[in-house]
């Protein structure tokens, strides 16, 4: 019986423990990609005008979105 309990409990903390370090690392990564985003939109902002530069932006950052969820 114990031995049951413990490999179940080894199995869940490895479960939760795998999926906080992919979740974070999403995180991190989605958080790098809006920041560059965002400075390319910034820079556009000047040459372009602000109208397409918001609209690269939210296509951008739908597109990513969808490749990170």
């Amino acid at each position: 019986m114990n031995n049951k309990k413990s490999g179940k409990n080894w199995s869940k903390d490895f479960t939760l423990d795998f999926l906080k370090k992919f979740i974070v690392s999403n995180i991190i990564a989605i958080i790098v990609y809006f920041v560059i985003t965002a400075i390319a939109a910034y820079i556009l902002n000047v040459i372009i005008g602000a109208a397409a530069t918001l609209a690269i932006f939210i296509i951008i950052c739908v597109i990513l979105f969808f490749l990170f969820t």
